[in-house]
């Protein structure tokens, strides 16, 4: 890790709204599970320098008379070769570790974190979006017909989603290109994305395409 993997992460906070803070803290929880199952044991933490993008990994142990956990326990004269601070029995002290494949875990880490997190954010912000234009009309693109259901599958400048057959009236003909109105129902979460439920025949449809087009009706001054 490093400076260009700080960069990279702004680059998505101001590109995609995902803040940085959010990701690093992703890429730390994801580092410290996979070195735990490395280097075992559960007394184990990751560091990170928010400004250079360098990790560091300790491993907390504990000042004990005896030890009997070596993994996690040693004595008060081991203690004492890692820090200058007065130590009583059942102190703990952070001892930094190096680990022979730190930089490759931390490297595929960060990638599988980063792409999951664009994928989570981004579901994140078109529930956000879909969900602003809930119980609305908006345009969407026709983008292809199914010759057999009858479904129609739109872009609606937030994403895609499917215009089932019997949401639509009886009078509907459409062909890929075509820009339609459609009323958004409901707004679902699922992990793979937002479920949108769109139509042409609910009852708000008819009367919020209304006031939408012909506003001086709708309210009374004509």
């Amino acid at each position: 890790m490093n400076n260009e993997f700080i960069a990279a992460l702004e680059d998505l906070e101001k590109q995609r709204g995902i803040p940085k803070e959010y990701m690093l803290e992703k890429v730390e929880a994801a580092l410290l599970s996979a070195l735990k199952k490395e280097v075992g044991g559960t007394n184990v933490k990751v560091s990170m320098d928010r400004e250079k993008g360098d990790f560091k990994v300790y491993r907390t142990m504990t000042v004990v008379d005896t030890v009997n956990d070596p993994i996690s326990e040693f004595t008060m004269d081991e203690a004492k070769r890692h820090t200058r601070r007065h130590l009583s029995f059942g102190d703990t002290v952070d001892i930094e570790m190096k680990t022979k494949n730190f930089g490759r875990i931390s490297a595929q880490v960060a990638k599988q974190v980063i792409i999951q997190g664009i994928r989570e954010a981004e579901r994140g912000i078109m529930i956000q979006q879909y969900e602003n234009k809930k119980e609305d009309i908006i345009s969407a693109t026709v983008e292809k017909v199914d010759p057999q259901s009858g479904n129609v599958v739109l872009n609606t400048g937030t994403g895609y989603a499917t215009l089932l057959q019997s949401d639509m009236l009886e009078t509907d003909r459409f062909r890929a290109g075509d820009v339609i109105k459609v009323y958004i129902s409901e707004v679902r979460k699922e992990t793979r994305g937002p479920i949108v439920t769109l139509s042409r025949v609910h009852p708000n449809f008819v009367k919020r395409l209304f006031e939408l087009e012909i506003p001086e009706i709708a309210d009374g001054t004509v």
